[in-house]
């Protein structure tokens, strides 16, 4: 189901279906078809659909070549000993069914990745194609009016596809203002289970082209008549009456023990103790009482304490002895 001249735009850009998606983009790729023996290097896309390739000159009598993934047979990954490496494969032509043998040479480099993403697009949209027969439509050619410019979201390397896409070899996006899309849906299965005439519309797709996103008419849902559900009939259930275990009391300010350090009880005011303790009236323990010295301590031992000798005693007022008399010389 090849087509010749049908996916590109007269400005040299690519021109996609309502839907389709982008997934890697090489360029400076030298494509041959043997058929025609016509030969041109441009920009080589790998889509969610198909390949496209597009001219670089758009006076060559080759301006575009699509070739969706399902119709593809005899991939092959060429490595001569002279010269680059080159992909080789076969796809029928969408006009006279007959096969057209192409070659894909990458003068940049990737060829080896670039030859196992088409060989797993091919093989993932045959499976498909196969599980859900359909019938291809008749050639859609828009006119130059249906035409629109491709949103910035429609290069997707990250789109899930079921295999792993070389990103890394290829990780330049398509020159912006060169992607253009139609009204007209993929005619053949996709990428991503993606079903022949119907545009997606979810996920990272984007809507269909001239129509606008709306608002729902109805509006955000109303409140249930019946208003939000009562309490249960009866009052809640009351706190228990002791209150919860280790919970300060009213009187009591939290962190504070109510008899701390035998502290008196605590009043009202935020948990502090009225005053500090009282100490004991007597200091020290009493003597033992008895009857016979009804608690006064015991007399001195023995005699009466001497006295201490008074001013007027005689014998402090003593004359000392008189000095000797001196004898002479």
């Amino acid at each position: 189901m090849a087509t010749f001249n049908s996916a590109h735009h007269e400005t040299g850009g690519v021109v996609l279906f309502n839907g389709e998606l982008i997934l890697l983009f090489c360029d400076n790729v030298h494509l041959t078809l043997s058929q025609t023996s016509q030969s041109e290097t441009g920009r080589l896309y790998l889509t969610t659909h198909r390949m496209v390739f597009t001219s670089k000159s758009m006076k060559s009598s080759l301006k575009s070549f699509s070739a969706p993934f399902f119709s593809m047979h005899d991939l092959s990954l060429e490595q001569p000993i002279f010269g680059a490496n080159y992909i080789k494969g076969k796809v029928n032509d969408a006009s006279t069914n007959n096969p057209v043998t192409f070659k894909l040479k990458f003068t940049s480099g990737g060829a080896i990745e670039y030859g196992q993403a088409l060989q797993n697009a091919a093989r993932a949209t045959r499976s498909m194609a196969s599980q859900n027969p359909w019938q291809p439509p008749p050639a859609y050619t828009p006119s130059a009016s249906a035409y629109y410019q491709a949103p910035p979201n429609i290069y997707q390397p990250a789109y899930n596809v079921g295999f792993v896409l070389p990103t890394d070899v290829f990780n330049q996006p398509p020159p912006a203002g060169f992607v253009y899309t139609s009204e007209a849906p993929p005619p053949y299965p996709g990428l991503g289970g993606q079903k022949p005439g119907v545009t997606p519309n979810s996920g990272n797709v984007y809507p269909s082209m001239g129509s606008t996103a709306s608002y729902p008419t109805a509006g955000p849902p109303s409140y249930p008549a019946s208003g939000p559900p009562s309490y249960p009939a009866g009052d809640p259930p009351s706190y228990p009456s002791g209150g919860p275990s280790g919970y300060p009391t009213a009187n009591q300010q939290p962190g504070f023990a109510p008899n701390l350090m035998g502290f008196g009880e605590v009043n009202s005011q935020a948990g502090y103790p009225p005053q500090g303790p009282s100490y004991p009236v007597n200091s020290g323990p009493s003597y033992p009482s008895n009857s016979s010295n009804n608690g006064v301590p015991p007399a001195y031992p023995g005699a009466s304490q001497p006295a201490y000798p008074s001013l007027n005693d005689s014998n402090q007022h003593a004359s000392a002895p008189p000095l000797p008399e001196k004898t002479p010389i």
